[in-house]
């Protein structure tokens, strides 16, 4: 009887083992280096760093020639988004740091071959909107990277619902699905 029990707890324990080591790994491939589903949403949280802080030379390194960001979900029922930026008039944005937060929620990846797409949704803040009903922001988005070597190129970003905005986060995260409580642009 104590061995049948000594092999269940041996059984249990090594079961135990592998999810654990499985969690630890998860996002990194069997060398331990991330997998490309979790370098591009390393890249993609770097690069709103970059924008929030007004690094345009980072910016512009990692910009598609022919790079477009749809803003507005309007274009999902025919009708025409609220702004489209190419290139230029995006690192116009960067330049004028007209971002002051993003944090982001339900990020999930979609690869093929050396092109991923992200979906999720991410929480803003414009401070120059700081005080006002539009003080903050939230987006569900879909974008698109090409991977080049070790270096992602990001190529298009379209809003697929909103902008929705409040005066705090609560108000902007509010009738856009379950947030993570921690999404506060604080």
């Amino acid at each position: 009887m104590k061995s049948v029990t000594r092999t269940a707890v041996a059984a249990a324990s090594a079961c135990a083992l592998l999810l654990v080591g499985t969690a630890a790994n998860a996002g990194a491939s069997p060398g331990g280096k991330p997998t490309d589903e979790q370098s591009v949403i390393d890249f993609e949280h770097r690069f709103a760093d970059w924008v929030v802080a007004g690094d345009v030379d980072a910016v512009d390194r990692v910009l598609a020639p022919d790079f477009q960001m749809t803003h507005g979900d309007q274009w999902t029922n025919g009708g025409t988004p609220s702004a489209v930026d190419d290139r230029q008039t995006f690192l116009g944005r960067v330049a004028g740091k007209s971002y002051g937060c993003f944090e982001f929620d339900n990020v999930k990846t979609e690869m093929h071959g050396k092109v991923a797409i992200t979906y999720g949704r991410y929480l803003g803040t414009v401070p120059m909107w700081a005080g006002t009903p539009r003080a903050f922001f939230s987006v569900w988005y879909e974008r698109v990277y090409q991977k080049h070597g070790n270096s992602w190129t990001y190529l298009s970003h379209r809003t697929v619902k909103g902008a929705h905005y409040g005066a705090t986060a609560a108000e902007a995260l509010d009738g856009m699905g379950p947030a993570n409580p921690s999404l506060t642009c604080a």
